[in-house]
């Protein structure tokens, strides 16, 4: 049975197609970048090759090829042997013993984001009418996601962030109808969840979510057909785990941390800026969360940064800020699950200063 025929389901939650919501959006159609495919950055390129070089040389696994070492005949042999690494980026973090594990995950998220589609996920559709459908039912699904995370506390933050990025690659693929939008949102959190999620969502749960309005077939059926849009490629790197593992790095403060967090989860209700890179995504939240708090990056942060975007990604901070002073200062007094999501990670007043600081 084909996705199509499968949801003839009406879902009045997640119906946009009245009037009122296509019309949300028409004034803000100067902020839809259709961009082309980016090429890999020779600078992002050399930044990937430094840090897996200084892994074999710093990383926990030293100690292992130094027993090695000194333990084997050709003792001498290898030591000549031994690869020198440049030393263009400094690490003023090498004395934390979690520095191997951090730097190992930034490359694996990096190098994740590689193979990443970074067109705009509505590129493909012309009708504008159509184009402000997408729009707001994208919206409208980011935040039922967020409600199953709330009437299911088991199901993780990274869950409904992977959830988002499958949603992302189903639009991408397809126009989704309203019709369609529930089903397609609760099979992408059954899929997320069991790549997450300790005690995964079962297929029960998913019924319970839509009220039985289609049957649990219906879900492995979409499930198979997403599984094969995504060509069965699960892993997503996610911009607040970019963010957060850099500025725990350079041991930021927390209130800098809580604001990055909230800005990368705020991002995610723009199709326009989901679009972008994470990591992108996450040097315009890094920096964001300086200004915001009033405080300079430290200089090794920057060159960070300068390595995993560019200065173009930077403009995205303009798009970022006018999002959070509109549309996600709205979301968050219409919806509690969006609330909750939020205070998770900071509380109200945090929130209030970050949309204060903004707006001025």
């Amino acid at each position: 049975m084909g996705i199509n025929k499968i949801m003839k389901l009406k879902r009045k939650k997640l119906d946009c197609s009245n009037n009122k919501n296509l019309n949300k959006r028409i004034n803000k159609t100067d902020f839809i970048k259709k961009q082309k495919f980016k090429e890999k950055s020779k600078y992002q390129k050399c930044f990937l090759l430094n840090i897996k070089e200084k892994l074999s040389i710093k990383s926990f696994l030293i100690k292992h090829v130094n027993s090695f070492l000194t333990s084997t005949k050709d003792n001498d042999v290898l030591q000549k042997s031994t690869m020198n690494v440049s030393d263009d980026i400094s690490f003023s973090s090498n004395k934390n013993k979690f520095i191997s594990y951090q730097m190992d995950y930034i490359y694996v998220e990096l190098i994740n984001e590689e193979t990443y589609n970074v067109e705009y996920m509505f590129n493909h559709i012309e009708d504008k009418k159509t184009l402000l459908h997408q729009i707001q039912l994208y919206e409208n699904m980011v935040i039922y996601l967020m409600h199953i995370h709330f009437s299911y506390p088991t199901i993780s933050i990274k869950t409904v962030l992977l959830a988002i990025s499958l949603v992302k690659d189903v639009f991408r693929s397809r126009i989704i109808s309203s019709n369609d939008a529930t089903i397609v949102g609760v099979t992408c959190c059954f899929i997320a969840s069991k790549f997450e999620d300790v005690l995964a969502l079962t297929l029960n749960n998913c019924m319970r979510f839509s009220n039985e309005e289609f049957s649990k077939q219906d879900v492995c059926e979409v499930e198979l057909q997403i599984l094969t849009i995504i060509g069965f490629r699960i892993t997503r790197s996610h911009s607040i785990e970019i963010a957060r593992t850099l500025l725990n790095i350079q041991h930021t403060k927390n209130s800098i941390k809580q604001i990055c967090d909230i800005i990368c989860i705020c991002c995610t209700l723009s199709s326009t800026i989901s679009s972008e890179k994470p990591s992108s995504i996450a040097s315009c939240a890094i920096l964001m969360s300086h200004k915001i708090e009033n405080e300079e990056p430290d200089p090794e942060l920057l060159k960070w940064l300068s390595y995993i975007s560019k200065n173009e990604d930077r403009a995205l901070i303009s798009i970022i800020s006018e999002h959070m002073k509109t549309t996600v200062a709205n979301l968050y007094q219409k919806y509690y699950c969006f609330r909750n999501l939020i205070n998770q990670v900071a509380n109200n007043e945090i929130f209030e200063f970050i949309i204060k600081s903004i707006n001025c």
